[in-house]
Order: structure tokens, then sequence, then C-alpha cells
């Protein structure tokens, strides 16, 4: 863990360090790993200001506060930032939980799926003929991925379906 004080407009005291190190040790026990925190206190007349930038692998949180008490500043500024990593590794962890999931439920529709597997009726065509334009028309209007619609130039059937970029494809049998 690398920390970096600055002090803007006047010398820290010895007293802020140490209470910085003391509360980035408890928070290093609750992370995995911190990488690099940034310490910015600035003093301006009456005002106490407190900005910390901490990067670990989860990514980079930050937090400022601002009182007319400088030790004051200290303790809300790494309060905050307690509370937003706690946020973002909960985030983390809900993240990791979705994927699993889903990996889950994939793997366990795929186990299902191999013994029985069912056919599930659709309504996704035309019998009317119709040219391409009037097709896609409809893909559009029934919101669906595929539709199977008797061109009436040629007299034969057409499958057009929805490319995953946008586009529009179109099967034409031979």
């Amino acid at each position: 863990m690398e920390i970096k004080f600055t002090s803007r407009g006047v010398e820290l005291p010895p007293k802020a360090r140490d209470y910085c190190q003391r509360r980035l040790q408890s928070l290093e026990k609750k992370l995995d790993s911190l990488m690099d925190v940034n310490i910015v206190y600035t003093m301006e007349k009456y005002r106490h200001r407190v900005e910390l930038k901490l990067k670990w692998k989860g990514g980079l949180v930050t937090t400022e506060a601002e009182t007319e008490d400088m030790m004051a500043s200290f303790g809300e500024a790494f309060d905050q930032l307690e509370k937003r990593l706690k946020k973002e590794k909960e985030k983390q962890r809900e993240k990791k939980r979705r994927a699993g999931k889903s990996r889950e439920a994939s793997s366990l529709e795929i186990e299902s799926s191999s013994p029985a597997r069912r056919i599930i009726l659709s309504h996704d065509f035309s019998l009317k003929p119709m040219c391409l334009e009037e097709a896609i028309l409809q893909l559009e209007a029934k919101r669906r991925e595929v539709f199977l619609f008797l061109d009436q130039a040629s007299g034969n059937w057409h499958v057009l379906y929805r490319r995953k970029d946008g586009h529009y494809g179109l099967i034409k049998p031979e």
C-alpha cells in the first residue's frame, strides 16, 4: 500500500498523519488489497478540506469533506470512504452472484433440454404474398426475431431475421 500526503496552504501535523494511517490500516483489513491512497489536505481561512482518493483492485473511490475543524474533516472523509467501499464491494459481490446464477441456469437448461425436447408452435408467418418491404414492416410491428413470408414476385417462401448487428438477414431457398 502506498500512501501519498499532500497539503496545500499549511503543513500537515503528525497527529493527522497518524490518524490517517490508523484508519487506512483498518480499511486494509476489510479489503483484500489497497493499491494507492492519495490524501490531499487544504486549509483556506477557517475551512479545512480533505480529499481522499483510494485505488484498489475493484476500482477508484474518491471522497471529500469540508468542515471548520481539521480532525472532523478527516473523520468525515474516512467515514464516507468506508461507506463507498462497502457499497462498491456489495456491487462486485452481486455482480458475481448474477453471473454465477446465469451460468447455472444455462447449464440446467442444457441438461434439462437434452433428455426431452419440446416443440413450441410459433405464428410468425404470413400466408398472404408480400414484398420484402412489407415483410420488414411486419417483423418490426410484431417485434419478432424471425418472420416467414411468401414472396409475391417469385412465389417462394423466404425467411427474414434480425441480425445481432441491427441489420436484417434474408434466407431464400434454392
